[in-house]
């Protein structure tokens, strides 16, 4: 298959480990691909703080997306990426927007010299607007990140750090029994820090689209697309979405909204709605992806979105699949940071039916080409909540910030065809009764309830639940039970439904 590339100062080409990504040379959002071999510097430090000297960085160490390689040899959480660059005639526009995928767990941007931006989070994409920091010429891009001890209080890092027998053990141990929490600061089985996803820089117009939500109904045959509209100039503008859809470049369907006006940085989220009777349906026998392209009238750039359109829902006692009932086995899958690992990962599961992935460290890469091979996933939405404590139960910033943390990983995935389900938690709820926390269930319940709510407000279109923690107290539609049972009288249990053999 044909790998991207992006050609450095000298004119070398440096190749993508990945398989169908290439720069985007013509066309709305001209891009240019990052990804590939990068420098790297290990860094003795707990916390991010200056990139190194250039000198510190070995040519060609690493591979973007990939881990940091410095677990395998002693307590180093924290590692340094760098590559150069030319920015090519062909990457016009009057925004220059860097975009990242998923990053773990925190990073330190810095383009030319300059600090342009901070990202902390392993589960949700980013960018940054670097208009008028790019050179004519070469462009240094360096990343900072720090792995999961990013997850630990700094007060409490640094108080730990000063002890004589400090070791790796110390800091997780606290992070785990939740005393030291704050902000964002949350564990993740994904242990290993490092830029999981593709780097690009991307030419945008100051008038455009900066969010699309596609909504397929299978039951209604008809498709609703949110978008979210941005005017980054000096000047008014007024401007008409139009939605283009898209088969293998044939139009299937075509349809606008109403005129936008917009002031000088405002934003405005407007829905449109087409029926489409005719549209070929995503199955994981046959997973059929549409193109969305979103232009605007009176100017402004192009967005496109690739989907599949299919349909998600909870029946009266069953999981509907294109109003079908399904039952799917669930399974763990997890492979290298690049799209071949993933494909012979898919390719190598047992012939026992539609599977359903639970991916703990879920990144976008894995979600694309399981979108091509019509795997389906039950998508974590963090992996914060996880062996209850008092002190989480009681921390209100904890529960703040675990629900801001599941949003933005439910929007980064939300156009996936192949996410089904959301997993909000593991074995919380069920457990809180051992906790100091009167009426430990009820308490849980409540809490990781919020969770599923701020999820549910930015996609509503799949169905929740918290792994072996029931309906959380009356509140969810589902029941889980986290292992495989055959028959709950009057219930309808995501557990079997996962999990039972397919019939």
């Amino acid at each position: 298959m044909i790998t991207a590339r992006a050609d450095d100062e000298t004119g070398a080409t440096v190749h993508h480990t990945t398989d169908v990504l290439a720069d985007r040379i013509a066309g709305p959002r001209p891009r240019l691909y990052l990804s590939g071999a990068w420098d790297f510097a290990e860094d003795d430090s707990l916390f991010l703080g200056s990139p190194p000297a250039a000198g510190k960085f070995a040519e060609n160490r690493v591979t973007v997306p990939g881990y940091m390689p410095l677990h395998h040899r002693g307590p180093k959480h924290v590692g340094w990426y760098r590559r150069t660059f030319i920015v090519p005639d062909w990457l016009t526009g009057e925004r220059q927007i860097l975009v990242f995928g998923t990053v773990a767990y925190e990073c330190d941007v810095y383009l030319n010299g300059t600090k342009v931006g901070h990202h902390f989070g392993p589960l949700d994409a980013f960018e940054f607007d670097v208009t008028g920091k790019l050179e004519p010429g070469r462009n240094e891009l360096v990343v900072g990140v720090r792995d999961w001890l990013a997850g630990v209080d700094p007060d409490t890092l640094r108080e730990s750090a000063s002890e004589k027998d400090w070791t790796d053990l110390t800091a997780r141990r606290n992070l785990e029994i939740g005393r030291f929490m704050s902000a964002l600061r949350a564990p993740s089985r994904d242990a290993l820090g490092g830029i999981k996803d593709d780097v690009y820089l991307e030419s945008r117009a100051p008038v455009g689209v900066t969010d699309v939500f596609i909504k397929p109904s299978v039951r209604n045959r008809s498709i609703t697309v949110e978008v979210t509209l941005a005017n980054r100039s000096g000047t008014p503008a007024k401007v008409t979405p139009v939605c283009t859809i898209l088969d293998k470049g044939r139009e299937l369907l075509r349809f606008s909204g109403q005129a936008v006006s917009l002031e000088p940085g405002a934003e405005s989220t407007v829905s449109l709605q087409s029926p489409f009777q005719d549209a070929p349906l995503w199955w994981p026998h046959d997973p059929h992806l549409l193109q969305c392209a979103v232009s605007l009238r009176n100017g402004g750039d192009v967005a496109d979105v690739r989907f599949g359109f299919r349909e998600v829902s909870l029946g009266e006692n069953s999981f509907l699949f294109n109003g079908r009932n399904a039952k799917m086995t669930r399974t763990g899958c997890n492979a290298d940071l690049n799209r071949p690992a993933w494909r012979d990962a898919i390719a190598s599961l047992p012939p026992f039916g539609v599977a359903i992935f639970e991916i703990a460290n879920p990144f976008l890469m894995a979600a694309e080409v399981c979108d091509e091979e019509g795997v389906l996933w039950d998508l974590e939405t963090n992996r914060v909540i996880s062996y209850p404590t008092t002190q989480t139960l009681k921390n209100d910033v904890f529960w703040k910030n675990a629900e801001q943390m599941a949003a933005r990983t439910a929007r980064t995935f939300r156009n996936h065809a192949c996410v089904v389900h959301h997993d909000h938690a593991n074995e919380f709820g069920c457990f809180s009764p051992y906790t100091n926390v009167r009426d430990g269930y009820k308490f849980a319940s409540k809490r990781l309830h919020g969770v599923y709510e701020a999820v549910r407000a930015i996609d509503p279109t799949r169905p929740g639940s918290s792994d072996a923690d029931g309906d959380l107290d009356g509140r969810l539609p589902d029941f889980n039970l986290h292992y495989p049972i055959d028959k709950v009288p009057g219930m309808t249990v995501n557990g079997r439904l996962f999990l039972s053999p397919v019939d």
